[in-house]
């Protein structure tokens, strides 16, 4: 069999097999890539406050948080807007035992409260991630994505053999798959992204001793512990802040991790100007009781190797990397996702309705 044949059945049998996943992967991945926005426009009373001149502590937020009852508070979520509400998350021993609060952080007046991941944006996450079926999902989402990228490699090298015209068809079946070639070919840069990105942020965990040959081993990777001493007059989420500040003066701090039982440690995640990942990738980890710093790394002590493997695919797949115009990309081209999804089966239902007879050059 002709090579050519070989590639164009088998990008037909996996356009056909995993095209539906495709593209509701892609439909979902698209909204995820405003996820932050849409959520703020659903839920305006958690989320939307007034500007002030000066903000409320942390120690009296954390107060105001844990005079809401239930589980401790274990992270706070700053907020990267002057009207945005602080989140703090809540977890308890169970897995659905985990609450989000919402507090206005120049007054410490909490807004509201709701069960983690019941957000209709977190729905649509989890569906995306893990089709709501946990780490099997996961792995089907995976081999989704190589699908997508499979699917790109071959319909690329099936448009450099046979290129459209250059007048577009205007009917019929001929119509379905001349836009399916085009469309194709128009997004094919950012859909091969997104697959690659997407399937690597999946297995990324199964290889990580594959990966640590290669990289060396992550920074952060060992969690130091705090040493017990309840002589001590523990720091301050605020002393916490300001110290995280002091080393890095140009950097914004996005989320801070509460201590989990007397051996836990106090960790501050922030984002340096040049990092694509919106919450940062560089940390430190403090002592509770004394407030020395145990652990502390920096993007900018990350080899470049690290960076493209374990740093990059995140803010490149979510079109953070790129800003407000790369996340409009990654939204649009979910919607290439279900377009060429759509077409192909046009064009593959009304081509096996005629049975036997078939216009050959309508093949691909």
């Amino acid at each position: 069999m002709a090579p050519y044949r070989i590639v164009r059945i088998s990008h037909l049998i996996l356009g056909l097999g995993a095209g539906v996943l495709v593209a509701l992967t892609g439909l979902t991945g698209g909204i995820l890539a405003f996820q932050r926005e849409i959520d703020r426009a659903l839920n305006p009373a958690l989320w939307r406050v007034e500007r002030a001149s000066q903000t409320a502590s942390l120690e009296r937020i954390r107060a105001a948080v844990e005079a809401t009852g239930g589980p401790p508070p274990r992270m706070f979520l700053m907020p990267n807007r002057a009207d945005q509400a602080l989140l703090a998350l809540l977890v308890g021993r169970g897995p659905t035992d985990r609450w989000e609060v919402f507090v206005n952080p120049y007054d410490a007046h909490v807004l509201g409260r709701r069960r983690f991941g019941s957000a209709w944006t977190e729905r649509v996450k989890q569906w995306h991630t893990e089709l709501f079926f946990g780490r099997p999902g996961r792995l089907i989402v995976g081999a989704g994505g190589l699908a997508s990228l499979a699917l790109s490699v071959s319909g690329f090298w099936l448009w450099w053999r046979t290129r459209p015209a250059k007048s577009p068809a205007t009917t019929g079946r001929r119509l379905a798959l001349d836009l399916h070639r085009r469309v194709g070919i128009i997004s094919l840069i950012p859909l091969t992204l997104l697959a690659t990105t997407g399937a690597i942020l999946i297995f990324r965990p199964y290889l990580t001793p594959v990966l640590n040959r290669i990289t060396g081993p992550m920074p952060l990777e060992v969690i130091p512990k705090s040493q017990p001493d309840r002589t001590l007059t523990p720091p301050t989420l605020d002393q916490i802040r300001d110290k995280a500040l002091l080393a890095y003066p140009d950097a914004q701090v996005t989320r801070i991790y509460l201590p989990e039982g007397p051996e836990g440690t106090f960790a501050v995640r922030l984002r340096l100007p040049e990092d694509g990942n919106p919450h940062g990738n560089t940390a430190i980890r403090f002592d509770q009781y004394r407030g020395n710093v145990l652990q502390a790394h920096s993007s900018r002590m990350t080899s470049a190797v690290q960076k493209v493997l374990w740093y990059a695919p995140y803010p490149w797949h979510t079109g953070d990397a790129m800003g407000p115009l790369g996340r409009g990309l990654a939204s649009l081209s979910g919607l290439f996702s279900a377009f060429l999804m759509a077409t192909g089966l046009i064009w593959w239902t009304r081509r096996w309705t005629r049975g036997k007879t078939r216009d050959r050059s309508d093949i691909p």
